[in-house]
């Protein structure tokens, strides 16, 4: 699953079975928190607006791509919730970068055994790991030419 997540060949082949089946949004959820995570301690405005998009967008009961599938509690949403709430005062400050970290593991969990596993039973995973294996480690004939030449010092 990892390796799928890191690599951008294999990523849109398994988003594009996940959009297939309805799902890409547990995807794009998992993603903004990537994003969410990466955001410098210096941009507190910036780190705001995204958090309250990924509440806005699936933690929210009426969000436009609600994420009922995955089983949090709503303990943890109303924490979030608190959080951004908190941050979003004129005390509050900034927030840290932790505060999806609970919903970001259950979205790489669900992802893995309701998604992925099922994922690796079709034939668009053989097909995966073929593109894979195509689209890199190509080694011709005309690239033992081209060492040759180098050699030369040419």
């Amino acid at each position: 699953l990892r390796m799928h997540l890191a690599e951008p060949l294999l990523l849109k082949l398994f988003g594009e079975y996940e959009k297939a089946i309805n799902m890409l949004n547990v995807l794009m959820c998992w993603a903004d928190i990537l994003e969410f995570k990466d955001i410098r301690v210096e941009q507190v405005e910036y780190r705001l607006s995204t958090a309250l998009h990924i509440y806005h967008k699936y933690l929210k009961s009426d969000s436009a791509c609600p994420l009922e599938a995955i089983d949090t509690d709503c303990v943890l949403r109303s924490e979030i919730k608190d959080l951004i709430n908190l941050a979003a005062s004129d005390f509050g400050g900034p927030f840290p970068l932790e505060t999806f970290d609970r919903f970001h593991w259950a979205t790489l969990h669900f992802i893995n055994l309701n998604l992925f596993e099922p994922y690796r039973q079709t034939p668009g995973y053989a097909c995966s790991m073929l593109a894979l294996k195509s689209a890199y480690n190509q080694v011709a004939v005309d690239d033992f030419e081209y060492f040759e030449e180098l050699g030369r010092g040419r």
